[in-house]
């Protein structure tokens, strides 16, 4: 059994190990209890938390008020990744098949969640399926053009960028910065993706980093690497978010 809490609590705990000073120090309280493994999280306009899921391919929504519940599930994959924002109330979700950890070549797909005719159950549409590419992990919506998103391949170490209205999608940015390392504790590289204030941050869980880059308005990369936080051996750096303020 994998409960929210196995999922939100490494996020708000990775971030010690760099940090100068804290702000405040997190109450953490559990408020639902799932069977799945509890991959991403997307906030609704509502308030609502989207989750996506490992192993079964469904998206839950939940009000921390009441009990979480199935709203879709995705077909032709047996996970979920990424999932970002990209219109009002509606959503796009990345999948792909894993077993035993083992994400799977040429089996990604990118389905879009719509809300905005039925506020409980969305529409679900298929943007693209069974690509070359990925499976992806994290995604993040362009801030001027929010159906556009980056996405993170991690295994080819490439973000990619894809438009989620025509479906095409194409290499934004390719360094051996974002790739695995040989020899590291986890093979996968680039990971989390946020935007803010015109950088591009991301984590790579080989080499155990937070890091940033200066992007433009489309994504393409137009600065160097920076380091943000280099981890302590034994953390594995993953999903994040940023504050209003800028810090993960």
């Amino acid at each position: 059994m994998r409960y929210v809490l196995a999922t939100i609590v490494p996020i708000i705990l990775i971030i010690y190990p760099c940090a100068s000073h804290f702000y405040n120090k997190p109450q953490v309280t559990v408020v639902a209890q799932i069977l799945d493994w509890i991959e991403n999280i997307a906030l609704r306009p509502n308030g609502d938390l989207l989750l996506s899921t490992i192993g079964t391919a469904r998206i839950y929504s939940l009000n921390p008020s009441f009990k979480a519940e199935v709203v879709a599930q995705i077909h032709g994959v047996n996970s979920l990744f990424g999932i970002t924002q990209v219109g009002h109330d509606v959503f796009a979700v990345a999948g792909g098949n894993l077993t035993d950890f083992v994400l799977y070549n040429d089996t990604m797909n990118l389905s879009i969640l719509d809300f905005k005719a039925r506020e409980t159950k969305p529409v679900v549409r298929t943007v693209f399926e069974k690509l070359e590419y990925g499976p992806i992990n994290g995604m993040t919506s362009l801030p001027d053009a929010k159906h556009i998103v980056l996405a993170a391949d991690s295994m080819r170490g490439k973000i990619l960028r894809m438009n989620t209205k025509t479906g095409h999608i194409e290499v934004a940015i390719e360094d051996k910065e974002l790739a695995p390392s040989a020899g590291a504790p986890f093979p996968t590289g680039v990971n989390g993706l946020k935007i803010f204030r015109g950088y591009l941050y991301f984590t790579s869980t080989a080499h155990q980093t937070l890091n940033r880059v200066k992007i433009d308005n489309l994504g393409n990369r137009n600065g160097n690497y920076q380091v943000v936080c280099k981890f302590q051996a034994g953390f594995l750096p993953d999903d994040f978010v940023l504050d209003s303020h800028g810090n993960a």
